[in-house]
């Protein structure tokens, strides 16, 4: 319990403060984005699970999905970021730049440390093999505790990342919300748009046509991206209408924002 509460959990508030917003703009589209994310998630396992009775097939593919939607979404964060750049009023394109700039630094220091989790282990496993065999005792026993705890933490640090970590940078998109209250409608928009093209694509190329059910093919590829586009443009008009902010113009907070 001792490790847990020193270790462990200031690594996921850690992560959490990281990935988390800090801002919300709207409640009523925080509860609409939660109706979302978890009506899609619901709704992919009902298809799935009716189309492919594999169980463990179906598990697997569920891990795969959520390994990877992380790293779509990062790219598209930062595709998102140019776009509403270009796109802005004249006059607001490098305010714009700096809004977005929050999401963006997110996605490329998340990046950075994955990168590091992915090549830590290479480089302890070089430097062990780099030392002398005259080693003196003692200090071999110190490298093997500093090794013993520095395993521990990774493993920790590994595991928080991705229970913790993929999921906050998956519902949130690396604290979209934070650089600006209309991209993370954006980023919805775009990921519903690739998710539609690469699944048909994917499908198609496998099996020469759709392997899914009639009732299914609507309700994933069709209708899931196409409801997350129209609530995507409710959510963009409703911060227009209510709150007064458009996508094409920089959004100045009253209170700043952490890192």
């Amino acid at each position: 319990m001792k490790i847990e509460k020193r270790v462990v959990w200031p690594m996921k508030w850690r992560i959490q403060r990281f990935l988390l917003p800090r801002h919300r703009v709207d409640d009523q589209i925080e509860k609409l984005v939660l109706w979302r994310n978890t009506t899609g998630i619901v709704l992919v396992v009902v298809v799935h699970g009716s189309w492919n009775r594999d169980i463990s097939g179906s598990l697997g593919d569920a891990a795969l999905s959520a390994m990877t939607t992380p790293f779509v979404i990062a790219g598209l964060v930062i595709v998102s970021a140019l776009g509403m750049a270009a796109a802005a009023r004249r006059g607001h394109r490098r305010a714009m730049l700096t809004c977005t700039w929050i999401p963006v630094r997110t996605v490329l220091v998340s990046l950075g440390a994955l990168i590091t989790m992915i090549l830590l282990p290479t480089f302890t496993g070089w430097v062990s093999t780099s030392l002398p065999a005259d080693v003196p005792g003692m200090i071999q026993l110190v490298l093997a505790l500093v090794s013993l705890v520095g395993g521990f933490l990774y493993l920790v640090a590994l595991v928080l990342m991705v229970t913790v970590g993929l999921r906050a940078a998956s519902q949130h998109y690396f604290r979209a919300v934070d650089g600006h209250p209309c991209m993370r409608a954006v980023v919805s928009a775009a990921l519903s748009t690739w998710t539609l093209g690469t699944l048909a694509w994917s499908w198609a190329e496998e099996s020469g046509g759709f392997a899914l059910p009639t009732w299914a093919v609507v309700l994933v590829l069709i209708g899931g991206p196409l409801v997350n586009v129209a609530l995507a443009a409710y959510e963009l008009r409703r911060l227009r209408v209510v709150h007064g902010i458009d996508f094409r113009s920089a959004y100045v907070r009253t209170t700043p924002v952490g890192v």
